[in-house]
């Protein structure tokens, strides 16, 4: 068993205060046979409640309600989780699944068919173009090769940019968001994407980076 504490904290400056409507925040890895959370912990400022409920994928999101104006919105987190892997570094695929492409299972097809689909379907002729660099149709490709290939040229092709725009994607999140939808139009399917996202006022002023932990 390996333990690892993540640390997360989000901060954003207002230049007066303003009034916060209801945030959604996800702020715990979805449990399971291979991860146990051995203590959770929050901090919010404006005072605020928070309520727990799940989605359909089962994730915990925390629904934060505020009771007072501020010129400051800080949360953080703090989550101990307990890693039970049988072997770390060995992710086994289901054998039908080794050499791409491949077919799922027909009984599967309607559960999968939402996790297929491009979130883009109008960038989808630059995505292919993109993908040709890495596998040709017709081509037999092992399929930790080819996951293996995109993850190294989404590294070698996207570079981070400090932005101060607002409602713009955070560099943070483009790197793993590239990956989903290339997976995607390759037509493998993928988990729900999740992270530590806030939900918060577009009129923030500045969000500080979030921190976390070497190996979290």
């Amino acid at each position: 068993m390996k333990r690892m504490r993540i640390l997360h904290s989000t901060e954003y400056l207002y230049r007066q205060p303003v009034k916060f409507g209801p945030h959604r925040a996800l702020m715990r890895p979805r449990e399971g046979h291979d991860l146990h959370i051995a203590g959770a912990r929050v901090s919010i400022k404006p005072r605020a409640s928070v309520r727990w409920l799940r989605d359909t994928y089962d994730n915990s999101i925390a629904i934060v309600t505020f009771h007072e104006q501020a010129d400051r919105l800080s949360i953080s987190s703090e989550v101990d989780v307990e890693l039970h892997y049988e072997d770390p570094v060995e992710w086994p695929i289901a054998p039908f699944a080794q050499s791409f492409p491949f077919q799922y299972p027909p009984e599967e097809h309607i559960d999968l068919i939402t996790y297929r689909l491009p979130s883009y379907p109008y960038d989808g002729s630059i995505l292919m173009n993109w993908l040709r660099k890495l596998y040709e149709p017709g081509q037999v490709i092992e399929t930790f090769d080819l996951l293996g290939k995109l993850n190294t040229h989404i590294f070698q092709s996207l570079k981070y940019a400090h932005r101060e725009r607002p409602n713009v994607l955070a560099s943070c999140r483009i790197g793993p968001f590239a990956n989903y939808q290339r997976a995607r139009s390759c037509g493998a399917r993928q988990a729900n994407f999740n992270e530590a996202l806030f939900v918060v006022h577009p009129a923030a002023s500045r969000r500080k980076a979030v921190s976390q932990k070497p190996g979290t």
